[in-house]
């Protein structure tokens, strides 16, 4: 399939995740995926370069908004608390993700590094509401419905519903 009809094909199925939820009262975020899963599995719609620079690109700014969310005055109040949580929460996910992907984590992303960026520009946004608010609707109305799609795009239905005895093996190993 070339970029233009992919590019029309996504862009009507953000401008339907966009509506749907209004409707459905459901999460946008859980359209986005739900059409991406449909999109990929029955539109026959995959990745390109740009909407995989788009969504990878959609990741670091959602983290760096999640990093700019954090009260400092409370961390610093509650640290032990946010230490506990955090790192358990850490530490839970990546011993699933090690399981899961079996140790091969090729690829890394600036996630880390772009919430402690937000973490640190937290106070300055909270003192500029208005720029924060233009970045968040840049981020929610533009990038984040590439970063939906685009893992509702890599699912693959026949695979979650017929899984080969060796990726089940997989996805139980543990090392």
């Amino acid at each position: 399939m070339e970029n233009l009809v992919i590019a029309t094909f996504a862009g009507v199925l953000i401008l339907l995740a966009s509506m749907a939820p209004v409707e459905l009262g459901l999460s946008v975020a859980i359209i986005e995926i739900m059409l991406g899963v449909a999109g990929g599995n029955f539109l026959g719609l995959h990745t390109t370069p740009w909407i995989d620079f788009l969504a990878g690109f959609a990741g670091i700014v959602l983290t760096f908004l999640a990093g700019a969310e954090v009260d400092p005055d409370l961390l610093r109040e509650k640290w032990r608390e946010s230490l506990l949580i955090g790192g358990m929460s850490f530490l839970f996910v990546s011993l699933f993700l090690l399981m899961l992907v079996g140790g091969e984590l090729g690829q890394s992303h600036a996630v880390l590094p772009a919430f402690l960026f937000g973490l640190a520009m937290a106070r300055t946004l909270a003192s500029n509401r208005t720029q924060q608010r233009r970045l968040r609707v840049v981020a929610f109305a533009l990038l984040t419905p590439f970063f939906f799609l685009k893992s509702g795009m890599n699912v693959s239905l026949y695979s979650a519903i017929f899984p080969s005895r060796a990726s089940m093996l997989a996805a139980c190993r543990v090392r």
